[in-house]
């Protein structure tokens, strides 16, 4: 609140001071002249309203602290209500025209509550704009442009609430540019579907190209992979040491290639809707002694030991069989890669309410905030790992849509001090 006027901080803080905002209060400070407001307004950018009267140290101390906010300090998304107990706005309306001011507020005839309500609407507007800024920092080019648009809706919008204080008198003229902006909306809107649509198109592109080059690699892979192990037969005896080596590091990384390329084929047959699961009841205790069976030399290579914790003899749930291996193997194979050596996966598998739960618990240092938002994302992985870890980062993704095929879910917490545990949920067998 930038005022000369000490009665009018006091009015002020009294009105707004516990006023709570989207579930949290509002915080005001107060200046007094042209200097402290800029000054105060430099040093807080992160200011979101501003209540500036026009006329403190002269007349056009207010329109300076103006020109200051928007071509000094560069700020477009601070909202300012001009404040005056002149009763002549005609200045004031230059202003509104020329900054995109949020409102005006006459101190001769302010009503009891309009300072809260014209404050708690430039809060929205504020909250609006940094909102549409965050998406357009973190989208395409193609949705920055969309989040413009809105930007412009939003611009449009406030320019219709000035006309509204400017013209109460002339109903036929708000009407017509309330047609126009409805006009204008629904052709804001019809240019986000079609880049929307834009956007559909090109992730079907993409998942039907990986879909066609998975297939068209598996047919060499198999080749590969099946002259390796004819080489690896025992009627190939000529093979001295080294060949026979380098031979199974053929197949090695043959297998390993053919892991990854059928992983991004699951992840096209499921994103193309193509595949399909066979739900039935099944034992969960096998199959978790199985997949620590499988991923014994994994965890060797990084002495990691793998417990399944005090398991029952038996735990049904609904699944399909295939499937829910592949997720076990998923969740335990990531614990291996990106947990710490000389550890102890802990597998817990138990009944709680309607669900059978199988969690996975390594202790090392959790997920951080940054991954987690991108944590289910095709062909994004843990930061530092690009180089010492391998896959395709498709993993996880998988492991989420198969397990909602399966009406299931998945989930994750970090542990305090360390560890981070994923949850496998399954619907249990109802006897």
């Amino acid at each position: 609140m930038a005022d000369d006027d000490p009665t009018f901080h006091k009015i002020g803080h009294a009105k707004l001071n516990g006023v709570r905002f989207d579930n949290h209060e509002i915080e005001t400070f107060t200046s007094h002249d042209e200097q402290s407001t800029c000054l105060f307004l430099k040093e807080n950018p992160d200011t979101a309203v501003v209540v500036l009267d026009i006329h403190m140290d002269d007349s056009t101390s207010g329109h300076k602290v103006i020109e200051y906010i928007r071509n000094d300090l560069k700020n477009n998304e601070i909202r300012i209500l001009l404040h005056s107990a002149d009763e002549n706005i005609e200045s004031e309306d230059s202003a509104l025209e020329l900054y995109a001011i949020s409102g005006y507020l006459s101190k001769g005839s302010l009503p009891p509550n309009l300072l809260i309500t014209k404050v708690k609407q430039a809060l929205r507007s504020y909250d609006d704009i940094r909102h549409i800024q965050k998406l357009a920092q973190s989208n395409t080019a193609l949705e920055k442009e969309v989040a413009i648009n809105t930007r412009q809706l939003l611009d449009l919008s406030a320019k219709m609430q000035i006309e509204i204080l400017k013209r109460k008198d002339s109903e036929s003229r708000l009407q017509e540019f309330n047609e126009q902006l409805e006009a204008e909306v629904l052709k804001r809107t019809q240019a986000a579907q079609e880049a929307q649509q834009k956007a559909i198109n090109a992730s079907q592109a993409k998942t039907e190209f990986l879909s066609r080059m998975s297939h068209e690699l598996r047919t060499p892979l198999n080749a590969i992979l099946g002259f390796s192990q004819l080489l690896l037969s025992p009627k190939a005896s000529t093979l001295d040491t080294r060949q026979q080596e380098s031979i199974d590091q053929i197949s090695i990384a043959g297998k390993h290639l053919l892991y990854l390329v059928s992983e991004i084929l699951d992840l096209s047959k499921i994103e193309a809707g193509k595949l399909t699961v066979n739900i039935d009841g099944l034992d969960i205790i096998p199959i978790i002694n199985n997949c620590i069976t499988t991923l014994l030399s994994s965890a060797k290579h990084r002495n990691i030991r793998m417990t399944l914790v005090d398991p029952p003899d038996q735990l049904w749930l609904m699944g399909d069989h295939v499937r829910t291996k592949q997720v076990v193997l998923n969740i335990l194979s990531n614990a291996i890669k990106y947990g710490p050596e000389n550890d102890e996966i802990q597998i817990h598998a138990l009944i709680h309410e309607d669900n059978g739960l199988i969690t996975v618990q390594d202790n090392g240092a959790g997920i951080s905030e940054k991954m987690q938002e991108f944590l289910y994302t095709p062909f994004e992985r843990c930061e530092n790992s690009e180089s010492d870890v391998e896959g395709t980062g498709v993993g996880l993704a998988i492991t989420k849509k198969l397990i909602e095929l399966m009406h299931g879910h998945v989930g994750f917490e970090n542990l305090t001090p360390k560890g981070c545990r994923f949850t496998l949920t399954f619907p249990k067998v109802q006897i």
